[in-house]
């Protein structure tokens, strides 16, 4: 049986992996890293406080280079203008981000995608 791991977005409540656009590749990748659920939560939470109510599409990539080299993707969903979010997404990287455990960074990170 899958983890069900909760995300709250803008449309509520949903499962972690419904939140991803490959749903499969992210179901497995947060099955075989599921300390990174909780983090992905706590994240949420952070990125509300420097975007206001968001949505957070998961996305994994490989990459073309090291195979091995995977990472998952926590894309912020944002409305405000290019420099505006840059801004924001800087000042949650600085102000918390940064301070995550390495074992997570490594495995995980957080962007923007502009709606």
């Amino acid at each position: 049986m899958s983890p069900e791991y909760t995300l709250v977005g803008r449309d509520g409540v949903g499962n972690l992996a419904k939140a991803g656009r490959d749903k499969p590749t992210v179901t497995s990748f947060l099955e075989k890293h599921s300390f990174l659920a909780p983090l992905l939560l706590q994240a949420h939470e952070k990125i509300e406080e420097y975007f206001g109510p968001s949505n957070i599409i998961l996305d994994v990539t490989v990459d073309p280079d090291d195979p091995e080299y995977v990472m998952l993707w926590a894309r912020v969903q944002t409305t405000l203008e290019a420099a505006d979010a840059v801004r924001q997404l800087t000042r949650f990287d600085e102000e918390w981000w940064l301070d995550t455990p390495i074992s997570a960074l490594e495995l995980m990170n957080v962007n923007l995608e502009f709606v």
